[in-house]
């Protein structure tokens, strides 16, 4: 018997050894011991079944009774013989749309883009250009390899490519 985790107390979490009257209907196992240990019983059990399937198949053996019929193989006609090249072209067109869906979404991240950083007190604008995958969060890597951090009061506009030289 254990102690539940959520009791509180100096014994908390630590196994207590119930004892029992040796007299009582609860100190004798629903089940014979073996003196061998549980182990052993383990590997009885498994020997005598191991014993009882080779049993099952000399008889059948011996008796002409074959282990496994024979299957009938029919040659596969019309759909079922189709079957097998429509799904590798699925699979073929599906491997395609993802090569391409990665393609153009990395295109995408190498497009320059024009980035001005607005300053939202004074109005003043800082037109930078930058690949459209370095710019993340609230800082961005210029072409010229420059690391840009907006302030809190800037703000960060992203525009069409070719709208203005880098600063």
């Amino acid at each position: 018997m254990r102690a539940s985790p959520g009791m509180g107390g100096p014994s908390a979490g630590v196994a207590h050894k119930v004892h029992k009257d040796p007299g009582s209907a609860d100190s004798v196992p629903p089940w014979p011991v073996l003196p061998w240990g549980p182990m052993y019983g383990k590997l009885l059990m498994t020997a005598v079944v191991l014993l009882l399937a080779w049993l099952a198949i000399r008889t059948r053996l011996r008796a002409g009774i074959p282990l496994r019929a024979s299957p009938t193989v029919r040659p596969p006609s019309g759909f079922a013989r189709l079957l097998p090249t429509l799904a590798y072209t699925a699979v073929g067109v599906m491997v395609a749309g993802t090569g391409l869906y990665f393609y153009q979404g990395w295109q995408a991240g190498r497009e320059a883009v024009t980035v001005r950083v607005v300053n939202a007190n004074t109005g003043v604008a800082v037109t930078y250009r930058a690949r459209r995958e370095d710019v993340s969060g609230r800082s961005f890597l210029t072409l010229d390899g420059r690391r840009v951090t907006l302030a809190e009061v800037e703000r960060l506009e992203l525009g069409d490519v070719g709208a203005g030289p880098s600063q």
